[in-house]
């Protein structure tokens, strides 16, 4: 049993919001501007968030969570995997209150469960396993820009299939810093993808970005 409680408070535009969040569904995502609107699961009280309250019959528990709108620049996300977010409050007439993204990301995973944990979001369970068993450190291979992937290896992985795994991984992983950093300054997400043309290691760009911000003058 479910039952739903909107949770009201004060708005300020200029209030910002850091939690942890799991995307339970997708309203909707650009794929070229990388634009989206999903629904939150979240264990904080945050402004315009809808408790929940679920009740276990079979094992006499309750819980309670809060559920929230999410909008903004971001890449695809996967459901049901935990994102580290900061957001401040925004209104539109299509979606009403919403978190407005200001940073997202996931915690890039450490060991090969992690990765398998991600891959599956994204491929079938043998597919996952299939890329591990010949590449156990992928995810972070591709997130440093070192991938180097012998597709006659992974049966069930050809070259479609792995180009949108390795873009997944990428957007999530690699860009969603970058895309932090310049997209409040007014840099496209066009533009930005084709900073990594140059320099696919998100943390070696990040620095040259940093140390020289006319870099961006190469796009």
């Amino acid at each position: 049993m479910v039952s739903y409680q909107t949770v009201q408070h004060d708005i300020s535009q200029q209030q910002t919001y850091q939690f942890k969040g799991k995307p339970i569904q997708k309203r909707f995502q650009n794929e070229e501007s990388l634009w989206g609107c999903y629904l939150f699961r979240t264990d904080q009280n945050l402004p315009e968030s809808k408790a929940v309250e679920s009740y276990d019959f079979i094992t006499d528990a309750s819980d309670t969570y809060y559920q929230i709108v999410v909008t903004g620049k971001m890449p695809t996300l996967h459901i049901d995997n935990v994102y580290d977010l900061t957001t401040r409050l925004s209104y539109s007439k299509k979606y009403g209150y919403s978190h407005e993204v200001i940073s997202i990301k996931q915690q890039k995973p450490q060991t090969v469960g992690d990765q398998l944990a991600f891959l599956k979001s994204i491929v079938t369970d043998s597919q996952a396993r299939t890329l591990l068993d010949h590449y156990p450190n992928i995810v972070n291979d591709v997130i440093q820009g070192t991938d180097q992937v012998d597709l006659s290896l992974t049966k069930g992985i050809k070259e479609k299939t792995w180009e949108s795994i390795r873009q997944r991984i990428f957007e999530n992983f690699a860009m969603a810093d970058v895309l932090t950093l310049l997209i409040p300054l007014g840099i496209s997400v066009n533009k930005i993808k084709k900073l990594f043309n140059d320099e696919p290691n998100a943390e070696v760009l990040k620095e040259k970005l940093y140390n020289n911000p006319y870099v961006i003058t190469n796009v």
